[in-house]
């Protein structure tokens, strides 16, 4: 069998890797040392594990947080998808998921859904504030 699909430009392989979920996205980087490095130039981010999150929010927030320590060096984020996002109501789920936000809107995100709990909402709403005041772009909460 010939893999013709590792012979595309990174860019490409980017784009395709973008319209999958992020969770598979993340683990093509262990085929191969051409798929290694992958990861960086995904533009669309979709973080949409209901039984994942369920099943540990601990081992999901790690995942998450490792996903975005593995993007620092990506260029562009263009879309965020959180869903059923665990809070155990402890100021670090917040703050881990502000910091998830941030660095996406650092990178010129354009794109954010976010289904979140009441609480988890009200405080992020806070830090699409200080964005706004601060860029002076509106960012829409879907």
């Amino acid at each position: 069998m010939v893999d013709l699909i590792s012979n595309l430009p990174d860019e490409i392989l980017g784009k395709i890797l973008s319209l999958v979920p992020t969770k598979v996205a993340a683990s093509t980087s262990v085929l191969s040392k051409r798929w290694r490095n992958l990861l960086g130039l995904i533009d669309s981010l979709c973080f949409d594990e209901p039984e994942e999150a369920e099943s540990g929010s601990h081992r999901f927030f790690d995942f998450l947080d490792k996903t975005f320590a593995l993007l620092s060096e990506s260029p562009i984020i263009k879309k965020l998808s959180l869903s059923h996002i665990p809070t155990s109501g402890r100021d670090d789920d917040y703050s881990r998921v502000n910091r998830w936000i941030w660095t996406a809107l650092e990178r010129g995100l354009s794109e954010l859904q976010l289904h979140a709990t009441p609480t988890l909402s009200r405080c992020l709403s806070i830090e699409r504030s200080v964005h706004e005041q601060h860029t002076g772009e509106a960012h829409t909460l879907r």
